[in-house]
C-alpha cells in the first residue's frame, strides 16, 4: 500500500484536521521552478527544471508549518488526557472512599457509578492509544517526505530537518507514568473498590518459582497498544506502591558469567541439553542498587520429569566480589541471616546450598563476566497471584562485560562502571553494544494440568502484536552479536531479525471505544516495507526510529537494519533517528518524471510501465479464461439498503467459534497434495542421497515424472468435474481407477528404489585420516590381513596421500568406497584417528591445504607432531601426584612427570605399547583375563612371534599360565610382555598381582598392567608392574566429551632403564592441545566424582546381591570386586583414606549375570539407563558385553563363554544420579524379567522351544 493511500485510510475522526498533508507536501516536490538542466541518471540524458533556493524555502516553510500542526495538536491533547486522569483519579478516589467509610446502614456507591467510571477510563485508554497511533503515522510521513524531498532534489534537507525535530520532539512523548497511572484506576474500579492485596516486592517471596513460559517479539509500533490492552485484564505490578513512579523503577541489569575459552554455559542453554546453567547477577533500579541477586537458571528435558527451574539469593553489592571470588564463603555470607532469625531455616539453608554451588561453578569452570543486559520491564500480574503474569521488556540493550581483546571493560571487578541505566548508552564504542530491535513479551502462565489460559490472553498471542519466538534468551542474543568471531553455534532466530515482523490484524481485537466498535486505527496498519520504488528495493523499517508509546529514550538509536547513509550525523549519541522505510511505488509520478527528463530516459520508463501494465491485464485475462466458479450479483434488499446504503459496504470474514462453522473450508485435492509429497521425495534423493551416482539419478526422474504426471491428471480432471458442474451434466464425480493408478506406479517407483540401493556401485573412494605416518603400515597389515575372510583388499586397493592443514600435516589412506567394511577396523581397533577437536580445527582451516608430494612407493613425508603445551604439563603432572597420593608404600613410588606420556586414545597407548615392546623385547604376547575386544583383535593380528590368550585369572589360571611360560622357557622362545586389566571388565576379577609380579621377574617378560576400572584414584598397583596403561577418557575424564590415554614406566622395574630409552627416542606427541585443555578441566573433580562412583556402584551391587542369593529372582549371580571370592586381593591394593577420598572402593563397574538370557533380555529392554559401552561417565549406562563385543562371531562368542563372559550378562556402569533413582530403575527393569521368568516356570516346554530357534534372544 502508498503511504498516502495508508495514511488516508488510518485517519482518525478528531485528528482528521492535523495529519501532515502528506500529498500536498508531495506534489510540491514535483513544481520546480528554476533554470532547465540536462540529466544523466545512467538510463539515458535527459532535460528537468532545476530545484532552486525560492523552491526549497518554500517547501521548508510548509514543512515547518506542518511540523508545528502536528507538534501542536499533541501537546494539547497529551495536556488533555493528564487532565482527565487527574480528574478520573479524583472520582475515583472518592468513590472508593464512600464504599470505605460507609455506616452499617448507608448505602455504598451504585453499580452504576462504577459503569459510568469504567467507560471514562475506557474512553482514557482509546484516547491514549489514538494520540500513538497519530504520533506514529505523522513521524513516518515527515520522515518519508524528508528521504522523498532529498532524492527527487538533490538537497539534502534531513540534517537540517533533524534539528528542527528535536526542537519540537512530538514523537518522544513518555506514556509509561499515564498507563501505570490508568492500571491503578481501572483495577479499582474493575474490582469495584476492592483490589488484590498481596506482596509485589522484587524477589521477596520469588526465590524458587517454576512457570510456564512463552516469549514473543513486540514492534515497537505496537507497544503503547499492547499495554493498554493488558492492563484492561491486568494491573501493572508496582514493586512500591508508596512512591511516584519514576522511569528507573522499571530498569532491569543483568551480568551473565560465562566460560570464554570454551562458552559451556551458551552452548548448553542454546543447545538446551539436560541441566544446563545459565548464572548471571541482577539488580533492579539505579546503580546504587545495594542488593543483588544472584540467580541460577537450570534447564530440564521433559524426559526427567522435571520442570526447568529458576533460584535466587540475595548480597549486599560490597560483597559480590569477594564472593565470587571464593574469598567470602556461603556459611559467613548467611551468618547475619541465621542471627536475625527473621527467614526459616529451611530456606535459609537452600540458599547457602545455591550459593555454594553458583560459587564452585564459578571457581572450577573459569566462569567470567561476558556481557550485560538491560531493559525497562512493565509487568502487569495481581499482586500475590502468579497465574497469570505478563511482563513487556523495552530498550533492551546488550553489552559487553568482558576483558578478552586486550580492552579492560570491567577488569577484575564483577561489572564495568563506565556506564548505569542511562540507556542508550552513548558512550560505547559500537562494538561493545547491541540494541535489540524489538520489545520482549513474556506470558507466564500458572495453570492446573489441562486447564487453557484465559481467552483474552490466548486472544493476545495469536493477535498481529506480537511475533512468537519460542526460547528466545537475552544471554544467548547477547553472545550471539556481541562475539560472534568466537562462538559457533547461533541461536535460530537470527535469520529472523532481518524480517519486519509486523503483520496485518487477522481477527477484532484491540483498544476499543465504550459502545463502539474497535477503532478505525487497531494497529492494522499496512507494513512500510511494502513501498518500493527505490533502487534498493524495499528494506526493513528501521530498528532506530522513535516509537510512539515509549519513553523518550525508547526512541533513540535501535542497532538494526536500517539504510547507514540515512541515518543522522550525530549517530553514536542515538538520539532521534528518523522512521526509516522505503518509500511507495507511485507509476504516475514515475512516468511524469520520466517526461521532464526526456530522452531515452522517457522511452525506457514508458515501455517498461506499458509492459508492467499489459503484464497485469494478462495475468487478469488468464484468470478470467481459466474455468473457475463466479460469483453472481444478488440485488441488495430493501432493509439492507435501509441500514448500508447503495454504496459499497466492507464486509469481514470472522473467525468461528470453536465448535462451529459458518463457512466451508478450503479443501486441497488430494493428488495435488499426492505430487508434491512425491516431488518431495525426487528433490531428497537427488539431494541428500548418500553419493551421487547414476542409479540415483534415475530413481530421482523416475519420482520427478510421475509427480508431473499426477499434476497433469489433476489438471484434467479438475476441467472435467468443473464442466459437468457449469453444464449441470449428469456425470459421475469419483475416480475410480486414477488412485489405483498412481499408488501401482509408487509402488513400482519405490521398489526400483529398493532394488538401486542393493546394488553396490563402486563409484567413489574413502579415506582415512591419520596424524602419524606410522598408521599407514597399521592400515595395511588390518586390510589385507586374512581375518577379514570376503572383506579383505589387496595392496594395489589402498592408495596414500599427504596433506598440510592449519600447520598439521595429515596422512591419508585412500581405498574403494565399497570396501570400507573391510577398512575401518584399522581405524577402530588401534584407536589412532583424528579426535573430533583436531577435525573441528581442520575444517576451519581447510582453506588453507596444501598437498604434500607423496607418491605411492615413495619416501613418507616427515611427520610434524603436536607441541606439548601447559596443558600436556599439567596434565602428566596431575597423573603423576595421582600415583603418588595415598600410596599403599610410599617408597615404592618414584614416579616423575618425565615417566608419563600421552595419548589420544587409551587404545593409542596400548598400541604404541605393543609396537615399542615387540622392538624392546621381540616374542611372544599373552593376555590375562578378558581384555578389551579391539585389545583383542589388535594383538592377535600383530603378533608375529605368537599370541596366547588365558581366560580364568583365578588361582588355576595362573598355574595354567605358569606352566605355559615354562615350556616357552624350555623352547627357548621369549616372551615379549604380558597384558592383563585390574580388576577385569566385564568380570571384575582381581588377579593376584604379586604372584604375577615374581613371574616376570622369573622369566624377565615386561608386565602390562590396565587399572582403568580400577583408577588411579581407588588402587595402588603400579609398584607390581613395569607400566602402566589407563585410558584417561573414562572415569578420568568422566563426562564422555574426550579421549585420551597414559602410559606410565615404573622407575623402580628392572625394564626401566632400557623402556625409558626406547620411549624418549621414539614418542612424538599426539595428543591435540585442544583435548588436553578438556582433559585437564575435566578430571578437576576427579576424585569428587570418583566418590560418588563408588557409592552409587556399591548401592546397586549390594542390592542386586541379596536377590542374586534368592533361588527365585531372575539374578543368578552379581559380579562386583565387594562380592566375589578374591576381594581379598582387591582390598589389598586400595589406597589409603584421604580428605578427599575417604574411602576408596571398587570402582564404577558392576554385572549382572541372570538364569535366562530371556529374562536377561526383558531386563535389558525395560532397563531405563542409556545404553552403550562406556564406562566412568556421568550417567549410567548399560551393556550387553558378551553380545555386543564378540556377538558378530559364533565362535569368538562361545570361546569368551567358556571362562565366564555370558550372553545372559549385562554390565552397568555406575554415573554420578541420586543412589535412589537408580535402585528405582533396577526395581523397575526387575519386574519385567521376574514377568519373563515367571511365564518360562509356567509354560517352560514352549518356551523352551521357542528359545530353540533362537527367537528370544
Amino acid at each position: 500500500m502508498k503511504f498516502g493511500e495508508q495514511l488516508r485510510s488510518s485517519i482518525i475522526r478528531e485528528y482528521q484536521w492535523y495529519y501532515i498533508d502528506y500529498d500536498a507536501l508531495k506534489a510540491d516536490l514535483k513544481t520546480a521552478t528554476g533554470p532547465v538542466i540536462s540529466t544523466d541518471n545512467g538510463k539515458g540524458k535527459g532535460i528537468k527544471r532545476e530545484w532552486s533556493e525560492e523552491d526549497e524555502g518554500r517547501f521548508v516553510k510548509k514543512l515547518e508549518a506542518e511540523l508545528d500542526k502536528v507538534h501542536t495538536k499533541q501537546q494539547v491533547k497529551a495536556m488533555e488526557i493528564s487532565r482527565r486522569i487527574a480528574v478520573s483519579e479524583r472520582e475515583v478516589r472518592g468513590v472508593v472512599n464512600r464504599l470505605i467509610e460507609r455506616g452499617p446502614r448507608e448505602d455504598g456507591p451504585s453499580e452504576e457509578e462504577f459503569m459510568l467510571l469504567e467507560e471514562d477510563l475506557s474512553d482514557i485508554i482509546a484516547d491514549v492509544h489514538d494520540l500513538a497511533k497519530f504520533v506514529q503515522l505523522n513521524y513516518t510521513g515527515f520522515y518519508k517526505i524528508i528521504k522523498k524531498h532529498d532524492k527527487m532534489t538533490g538537497w539534502h534537507l534531513k540534517p537540517v530537518f533533524d534539528t528542527r525535530l528535536k526542537a519540537k520532539p512530538f514523537y518522544k512523548e513518555n506514556y509509561d507514568a499515564s498507563v501505570v497511572k490508568l492500571s491503578k484506576l481501572y483495577d479499582l474500579v474493575r474490582t469495584r473498590g476492592n483490589p488484590v492485596k498481596g506482596d509485589s516486592a522484587a524477589g521477596g517471596s520469588q526465590g524458587s518459582f517454576v512457570r510456564n513460559t512463552t516469549k514473543y517479539w513486540v514492534h515497537p509500533d505496537n507497544v503503547t497498544e499492547l499495554k493498554l490492552i493488558i492492563l484492561k485484564h491486568l494491573p501493572v505490578l508496582v514493586f512500591n506502591a508508596s512512591k511516584e513512579f519514576e522511569t528507573q523503577d522499571s530498569a532491569i541489569t543483568s551480568i551473565y558469567y560465562d566460560n570464554p575459552s570454551a562458552w559451556d554455559l551458551y552452548e548448553g542453554r542454546l543447545k538446551k541439553t539436560e541441566g544446563a546453567e545459565a548464572i548471571r547477577l541482577r539488580w533492579y533500579g539505579g546503580m546504587q542498587s545495594e542488593n543483588i541477586f544472584v540467580e541460577r537458571k537450570t534447564h530440564r528435558e521433559d524426559w526427567t520429569g522435571e520442570k526447568s527451574v529458576k533460584a535466587r539469593f540475595s548480597l549486599k553489592e560490597k560483597n559480590v566480589n569477594s564472593y565470587m571470588r571464593g574469598e567470602l564463603l556461603p556459611a559467613a555470607l548467611f551468618e547475619k541471616a541465621r542471627k536475625e532469625g527473621k527467614k526459616p531455616e529451611k530456606q535459609i539453608a537452600e540458599d547457602e546450598r545455591l550459593a555454594a554451588e553458583v560459587q564452585y561453578s564459578v571457581l572450577k569452570k573459569g566462569y567470567k563476566p561476558v556481557c550485560r543486559s538491560f531493559y525497562n520491564r512493565t509487568a502487569f500480574q495481581l499482586p500475590a497471584d502468579a497465574r497469570v503474569r505478563i511482563s513487556l521488556d523495552t530498550e533492551l540493550t546488550m553489552v559487553r562485560e568482558d576483558n578478552l581483546d586486550g580492552v579492560n571493560r570491567s577488569g577484575d571487578n564483577w561489572r564495568r562502571m563506565d556506564i548505569g541505566i542511562d540507556y542508550p548508552f552513548s558512550q560505547l564504542p559500537p562494538s561493545d553494544i547491541v540494541r535489540f530491535p524489538y520489545a520482549v513479551l513474556e506470558v507466564k502462565l500458572q495453570t492446573q494440568l489441562g486447564q487453557e489460559p484465559p481467552e483474552w490472553v490466548r486472544q493476545l498471542i495469536s493477535s498481529h502484536l506480537v511475533e512468537a519466538v519460542p526460547k528466545f534468551s537475552k544471554f544467548i542474543h547477547g553472545v550471539a552479536c556481541l562475539f560472534p568471531d568466537r562462538i559457533n553455534l547461533l541461536p535460530f532466530w537470527m535469520p529472523q531479525m532481518d524480517v519486519d515482523i509486523r503483520k496485518p490484524a487477522t481477527h477484532d481485537f484491540g483498544i476499543h471505544r465504550p459502545n463502539q466498535s474497535a477503532t478505525a486505527t487497531t494497529s492494522d496498519d499496512e507494513d512500510d516495507d511494502l513501498d518500493s520504488d527505490d533502487e534498493e528495493g524495499a528494506l526493513i523499517i528501521s530498528n532506530n526510529g522513535a516509537t510512539n508509546g515509549e519513553s523518550s529514550r525508547q526512541g533513540a538509536a535501535r542497532n538494526g537494519a536500517a539504510d547507514i547513509e540515512d541515518q543522522t550525523t550525530d549517530a553514536l549519541e542515538g538520539e532521534d533517528f528518523l522512521y526509516d522505510s522505503d518509500e511507495e511505488y507511485d507509476a504516475d509520478e514515475v512516468l511524469e518524471e520520466a517526461r521532464r527528463v526526456g530522452g531515452w530516459t522517457y522511452y525506457s520508463t514508458l515501455a517498461s510501465t506499458k509492459a508492467r501494465a499489459f503484464g497485469q491485464g494478462a495475468v487478469d485475462v488468464l484468470k478470467w479464461a481459466v474455468p473457475h466458479p463466479r460469483g453472481s450479483v444478488i440485488p441488495r434488499r430493501e432493509a439492507t439498503t435501509q441500514l448500508f446504503g447503495t454504496g459499497p459496504v466492507q464486509t469481514k470474514r470472522f473467525k468461528a467459534p470453536k465448535g462451529k462453522k459458518i463457512y466451508v473450508p478450503v479443501r486441497v485435492e488430494p493428488k495435488l497434495e499426492f505430487s508434491i509429497y512425491v516431488g518431495t521425495v525426487a528433490v531428497t534423493l537427488l539431494n541428500f542421497g548418500s553419493k551421487p551416482t547414476s542409479a540415483s539419478f534415475i530413481v530421482a526422474g523416475v519420482f520427478t515424472l510421475l509427480a508431473i504426471l499426477s499434476l497433469c491428471y489433476s489438471v484434467a480432471i479438475y476441467l472435467y468435474r468443473s464442466q459437468a458442474i457449469r453444464t449441470r451434466r449428469a456425470a459421475k464425480f469419483y475416480d475410480r481407477w486414477g488412485p489405483s493408478a498412481l499408488c501401482g506406479a509408487l509402488f513400482i517407483a519405490v521398489t526400483l528404489r529398493a532394488i538401486c540401493a542393493k546394488i553396490k556401485t563402486p563409484e567413489g573412494h574413502g579415506a582415512l585420516y591419520f596424524t602419524s605416518p606410522r598408521s599407514l603400515d597399521a592400515v595395511r597389515a588390518h586390510s589385507t590381513h586374512p581375518n577379514r575372510k570376503e572383506k579383505v583388499l589387496a595392496e594395489s586397493d589402498l592408495g596414500h596421500r599427504c596433506v598440510d592443514i592449519g600447520g598439521v600435516r595429515i596422512y591419508l589412506v585412500t581405498f574403494p568406497a565399497a570396501k570400507t567394511p573391510g577398512v575401518i577396523g584399522a581405524w577402530q581397533n588401534p584407536g589412532i584417528g583424528v579426535s573430533i577437536r583436531l577435525a573441528e580445527y581442520l575444517h576451519k582451516n581447510i582453506d588453507s591445504l596444501t598437498e604434500v608430494d607423496f607418491p605411492n612407493g615413495s619416501a613418507v613425508p616427515p611427520t610434524e607432531y603436536f607441541p606439548q603445551g601447559e596443558a600436556h604439563s599439567r596434565l602428566k603432572d596431575r597423573i603423576m601426584g595421582l600415583l603418588h597420593r595415598a600410596a599403599i608404600e610410599p617408597e615404592k613410588i618414584k614416579v616423575q612427570t618425565k615417566d608419563v606420556f600421552l595419548y589420544q586414545t587409551g587404545m593409542a597407548a596400548i598400541f604404541s605399547i605393543h609396537h615399542a615392546l615387540l622392538q624392546y623385547r621381540p616374542g611372544s604376547v599373552a593376555i590375562l583375563g578378558i581384555a578389551f575386544h579391539s585389545t583383542v583383535h589388535y594383538i592377535q593380528e600383530n603378533s608375529p612371534h605368537g599370541y596366547e590368550h588365558f581366560g580364568p585369572v583365578d588361582p588355576k589360571g595362573i598355574d595354567i599360565f605358569e606352566v605355559w611360560l615354562d615350556e616357552q622357557a624350555a623352547a627357548g622362545k621369549d616372551v615379549s610382555y604380558v597384558l592383563t586389566e585390574f580388576p577385569s571388565n566385564p568380570l571384575l576379577a582381581s588377579i593376584d598381582l604379586a604372584r604375577l609380579k615374581k613371574l616376570s621377574e622369573k622369566h624377565n617378560f615386561v608386565l602390562v598392567l590396565d587399572d582403568t576400572v580400577g583408577s588411579f584414584a581407588n588402587i595402588d598397583v603400579i609398584a607390581h608392574s613395569d607400566i602402566l596403561v589407563s585410558s584417561l577418557t573414562k572415569t578420568f575424564s568422566g563426562y564422555a566429551n574426550v579421549m585420551g590415554g597414559s602410559v606410565v614406566l615404573n622407575p623402580l622395574s628392572p625394564h626401566y632403564d632400557g623402556l625409558f630409552s626406547h620411549w624418549t627416542m621414539t614418542f612424538h606427541n599426539e595428543l591435540f592441545t585442544a583435548d588436553a585443555e578438556v582433559l585437564l578441566s575435566n578430571s578437576d573433580d576427579y576424585l569428587a566424582r570418583s566418590a560418588i562412583l563408588n557409592r552409587n556402584a556399591a548401592a546397586m551391587a549390594n542390592h542386586l546381591q541379596r536377590l542374586a542369593e534368592d533361588t527365585s529372582s531372575p539374578v543368578s549371580k552379581l559380579l562386583y570386586p565387594t562380592c566375589l571370592p578374591d576381594y581379598g586381593i582387591y582390598k589389598s591394593y586400595l589406597r589409603r583414606p584421604t580428605p578427599e577420598l575417604e574411602e576408596p572402593g571398587a570402582g564404577c563397574l558392576l554385572s549382572i549375570d541372570f538364569e535366562s538370557v530371556e529374562t536377561a533380555k526383558a531386563f535389558y529392554d525395560r532397563l531405563a539407563f542409556y545404553p552403550g559401552p562406556h564406562l566412568g561417565a556421568h550417567r549410567t549406562l548399560s551393556f550387553c558385553y558378551n553380545t555386543l563385543a564378540f556377538g558378530k562371531d559364533a565362535d569368538e562368542a562361545a570361546y569368551h563363554r567358556s571362562y565366564g563372559i555370558l550372553e545372559e550378562t549385562i554390565r552397568i556402569s555406575a554415573g554420578l544420579e541420586d543412589v535412589q533413582d537408580l535402585l528405582d530403575t533396577l526395581d523397575d527393569a526387575l519386574v519385567a524379567a521376574n514377568e519373563v521368568k515367571e511365564q518360562r516356570l509356567q509354560a517352560p516346554t514352549t518356551v523352551e522351544a521357542v528359545a530353540g530357534t533362537g527367537v528370544a534372544s
